[in-house]
């Protein structure tokens, strides 16, 4: 869901009208009764009863305008947060992102920031696998949306939540078909390895630290997702994804299945630790502060533990 079709639906509340709404939106009728129509198709109820008299929101709708408002006031604040770091500056942010980012936590941060720092373009790069780091260092990206696995001097890391890990099977493994699995399920397992250049921290973490070593099977390499998920498919190999992979990242030959004991992913915005720009600070500002009050977002996602 996107911040404009929360204040939509506000408006709609205050309005009661589809007619007037969209007029106080500035956008035509039927485009406004479009958005609120995929805003109840993503949530999977109807917010709003339609009658020729009008509209008046149902119990649901009632419970989602409450939030609707409480979201978008502190929005409101956290945008004259930001703005205060990033007033004046205009120029170019680019975003590097590794898979599937932030998942849905992703569009509300986008949102958030161009809202709050209009002066700033944005502009979307695809991490790779083997030279994430790499790229955020040499400046391709000003800042990177991924999974952090490793302690580093020389990048900052903003952690956002931390999610469930899912084995990525094989569609015709003995495992397949189980509501869940444990890490131990996975020995004698040969997996799909990140590629050459991945930190080692890295690659042990998406293995289960592997103490098995694949009973010396063979093992396969993979450079990007698709890469790894074609692995999986069609080489018999197993890997371990978190949950927003599972969801953005489908292929007819590989089922993914939850793991109940393996340590949960974490989702972090990083940044060059020496880079004080106003534009890259408020972006991880931002960030880190949205992620306090909406990581629920993202199915399953839970705040890290405070560092002791």
């Amino acid at each position: 869901m996107e911040i404009r079709q929360l204040r939509y639906a506000v408006l709609l509340d205050e309005h009661r009208h589809f007619g007037r709404a969209a007029q106080a939106a500035y956008i035509t009728q039927s485009a406004f009764s479009q958005q609120i129509a995929q805003l109840e198709r993503e949530l999977g109820v109807r917010l709003f009863d339609r009658t020729p008299a009008g509209s008046t929101p149902t119990e649901a709708g009632t419970r989602f305008l409450e939030h609707a408002r409480t979201v978008l006031a502190n929005l409101a604040v956290l945008q004259d947060d930001v703005r205060s770091i990033a007033d004046g500056h205009s120029g170019v942010l680019r975003v590097g992102m590794f898979g599937a980012g932030a998942g849905e936590f992703t569009p509300l941060l986008v949102d958030a920031y161009r809202s709050a720092a209009p002066g700033i373009e944005l502009v979307f790069h695809e991490l790779s696998m083997t030279r994430q780091f790499d790229e955020l260092l040499d400046g391709i990206v000003d800042v990177a949306i991924l999974h952090p696995l490793c302690d580093r001097d020389d990048v900052a890391f903003t952690p956002l939540f931390d999610e469930p890990r899912l084995a990525a099977l094989p569609a015709r493994h003995e495992l397949a078909d189980a509501d869940a699995i444990s890490v131990a399920d996975l020995a004698e397992q040969p997996f799909v390895l990140a590629g050459t250049g991945v930190p080692d921290p890295w690659r042990s973490f998406w293995t289960c630290g592997d103490p098995w070593q694949g009973a010396g099977r063979p093992r396969a390499e993979m450079r990007s997702i698709s890469e790894g998920l074609a692995a999986v498919a069609y080489l018999r190999v197993v890997d371990t994804v978190p949950a927003t992979s599972a969801r953005y990242h489908r292929h007819p030959g590989v089922t993914f299945v939850p793991l109940h004991d393996a340590s949960y992913s974490s989702v972090a915005v990083a940044r060059r630790a020496d880079d004080g720009r106003p534009a890259v600070e408020a972006f991880c500002h931002l960030a880190d502060q949205l992620a306090i009050e909406h990581h629920a977002v993202v199915p399953g996602a839970v705040r890290p533990a405070p560092e002791k």
